[in-house]
């Protein structure tokens, strides 16, 4: 129970034994005067005091009895209030809960692998990844490379929001950035990188994404992709996870479509 109501309680039973003192007092006063007329015989006058003084206490009853309605209304109402206010924060409180439960990265990688890829072009399907992994992972810039088997260099096959006045160079295993993370097969997340690394362009102009994450996409043992992604903020542990989940996902599909 809240202070307040306390205090609204402790008025109730404050009010309700003025009534009664009230109500013992208005009995007691009129049956004393009331003896005094039958024994003394006193005139008219009596008689006004005595409807004086009920009218006084029965107008004193009637105005604590609605304050005291006036109190038990408000109280319900408030109550009514908490309760509505309480009904409309469950359900975004359940809401919350569920979202924290539910996050798989597992299932958001599933969901960014468009439907039917068999149906698309390598091209196509690549498109798509970078979209679905910029809508899922705040990424700005993307770019798909995939092995070249009679090459084995990595060529961008598609790009996302990308701009360059000159094409993407093929990578080597081993060189730059992108080309050490296929040879090590293992990701890699930079921080702060200079500006004018990769570029954004969108209708609102130009722009120099200062985070990037690197991955290899493998098949087995073996390298067969890469994806470059950059953002404007810092890459979190579970936007890592869904990108590391989505890269056994995506090599078995890149395989079937260069067939």
């Amino acid at each position: 129970m809240t202070r307040k109501n306390m205090q609204n309680t402790t008025y109730k039973y404050i009010l309700v034994a003025a009534l009664v003192v009230i109500t013992l007092a208005s009995f007691f006063l009129a049956n004393l005067l009331i003896g005094l007329l039958s024994v003394n015989a006193v005139k008219t006058g009596a008689i006004v005091v005595v409807i004086i003084n009920l009218a006084v206490n029965f107008a004193m009853f009637y105005l604590l009895f609605q304050l005291l309605h006036a109190i038990t209304d408000r109280d319900k109402q408030i109550e009514q209030l908490n309760e509505e206010l309480n009904r409309l924060k469950t359900p975004q409180e359940e809401e919350e809960k569920t979202e924290t439960i539910t996050y798989n990265p597992a299932d958001i990688a599933q969901r960014i692998i468009p439907s039917a890829p068999q149906n698309l072009s390598l091209t196509d399907f690549c498109d798509k990844i970078l979209m679905g992994i910029a809508h899922s992972c705040q990424v700005v810039s993307g770019i798909f490379y995939v092995k070249d088997s009679a090459t084995s260099t990595f060529n961008a096959v598609a790009k996302y929001a990308y701009y360059s006045t000159e094409p993407v160079a093929p990578v080597v295993e081993g060189e730059g950035i992108v080309g050490q993370v296929i040879k090590d097969k293992k990701p890699i997340a930079l921080n702060m990188v200079p500006a004018g690394y990769m570029r954004v362009l969108s209708g609102l102009g130009q722009g120099s994404p200062r985070y990037l994450y690197i991955f290899p996409i493998l098949n087995k043992d073996e390298v067969i992709a890469a994806i470059e992604l950059a953002a404007f903020v810092p890459f979190e542990d579970n936007q890592k996870q869904v990108l590391d989940h989505l890269s056994g996902l995506v090599g078995k599909i890149i395989l079937k479509l260069k067939q």
